[in-house]
């Protein structure tokens, strides 16, 4: 009964998001596949304490990279959109620490451009001066596996490739910031 009433509230979330940016399907079916056999055909889904969905995506720099192989560092996976009022309140903050903690942390912007204009990503980007590599979501099937359900959805993963936790909405900086330090605590700065 839990799980029917957080759906719902989930999907009414985000078809109101999707409907300011003129979209007009929302389909979350692999995200909360109620059918058994569905499930077994479904990807791995992402879920704290466990390894996480590698996945190569398109930088807006044209270079192409991989995302949730453990690589040494802390990743930041953050989920988001150009018409997303709460991300171009977020984006700032996500660039600052990038370059805080360049040396043991990654920092991701990936737009769900299912649900965005690439054009439109562009102009965010370089509206807000984003310094951290901004890659292009385009089927939506990493924000699926990714459990994402809101804009901005952040996934940090730890230096060996494990979720471990999947932020939903907009966190302060001292909350995100609290978050970051404890995963690099220890981490080598080589």
């Amino acid at each position: 009964m839990m799980y029917t009433k957080i759906k719902t509230i989930l999907m009414a979330g985000l078809s109101i998001g999707a409907a300011f940016a003129g979209i007009t399907s929302t389909n979350l079916t692999p995200v909360f596949a109620d059918d058994p056999a569905a499930a077994e055909t479904a990807p791995v889904m992402a879920q704290e304490g466990a390894t996480a969905p590698v996945s190569s995506l398109k930088g807006l720099d044209g270079r192409t990279y991989t995302v949730g192989k453990g690589n040494g560092k802390i990743q930041l996976l953050n989920f988001w959109a150009s018409w997303c009022d709460p991300c171009r309140i977020e984006a700032p903050l996500l660039n600052e620490l990038s370059a805080k903690y360049r040396t043991k942390l990654d920092v991701y912007g990936i737009n769900v451009t299912k649900y965005d204009r690439q054009e439109d990503v562009r102009k965010f980007a370089k509206s807000l001066g984003l310094a951290y590599p901004i890659l292009l979501d385009k089927s939506g099937e990493v924000f699926d596996v990714y459990r994402g359900a809101a804009f901005p959805t952040s996934v940090l993963i730890d230096e060996n490739g494990t979720v471990r936790e999947v932020l939903l909405g907009v966190y302060s900086k001292t909350e995100l910031e609290d978050k970051i330090r404890k995963l690099t605590e220890g981490l080598d700065t080589k």
